[in-house]
């Protein structure tokens, strides 16, 4: 199966025999240049077969604006707060769009059941539960991105704190001028966001990496 890691080092490589000091080609570098470089296009390789995945899907299934929605959400939040994911990139694209799926169909379904007067008692507890598991766990590391650094730890906790605080009042104002199963969406990704950050959330996606065909974390 081809490697998305395996795609990103080669290209790495590249980069490094073809870019360097005065244009010529720059042979002598590291392993720590080459790993730095490979993990940048790896992130970037990533995001853009996950945005191309989620477009593709969400126009399909005619859900594209609440599964857009959720996944700004999740992807702003996890830039500070971290969390678990699964082993391949594969098996975490199939998994993000399954809870992507499954999130957009829940907006649509609590939009008819509890129009707009449910979303800031939705979002205010997602909020509350957020700050509170943020507090505890963020951010959450994995063996293949571990957080050693204290200083560093602080600022994206911090980060995700801001996060939280600045939703949940953009998600106030914009009542009445965004659609309910939009912002519904949302905050069920802050919910299920929040969720991979903590314990049980390590273990029910390793669960999913498992059924995947994963060896877990």
């Amino acid at each position: 199966m081809v490697s998305l890691h395996n795609i990103a080092r080669k290209w790495a490589q590249i980069l490094l025999t073809k870019v360097g000091p005065e244009s010529k080609p720059y042979r002598n570098y590291g392993p720590e240049a080459l790993a730095v470089i490979t993990y940048g296009l790896e992130i970037a390789l990533g995001a853009l077969g996950e945005v191309v995945a989620v477009i593709s899907v969400g126009v399909l299934v005619k859900m594209f604006p609440e599964m857009m929605a959720a996944f700004l959400t999740q992807a702003v939040y996890r830039l500070g707060a971290g969390g678990a994911h699964c082993t391949a990139y594969y098996r975490c694209l199939v998994s993000s769009l399954m809870a992507l799926l499954l999130t957009a169909g829940s907006a649509r379904y609590l939009e008819k059941i509890m129009p707009e007067w449910g979303v800031m008692g939705l979002a205010l507890a997602a909020t509350l539960v957020g700050l509170a598991v943020v507090a505890r766990w963020a951010p959450a590391d994995t063996p293949a991105n571990p957080i050693t650094n204290p200083l560093r730890r602080n600022f994206l906790r911090r980060l995700s704190f801001l996060f939280l605080t600045s939703w949940s009042i953009a998600v106030f104002l914009a009542r009445g001028w965004v659609k309910v199963s939009i912002l519904y969406a949302s905050i069920i990704a802050v919910l299920l966001q929040t969720l991979t950050v903590t314990p049980l959330g390590y273990r029910l996606l390793e669960r999913v990496d498992r059924s995947l065909g994963g060896k877990g974390f």
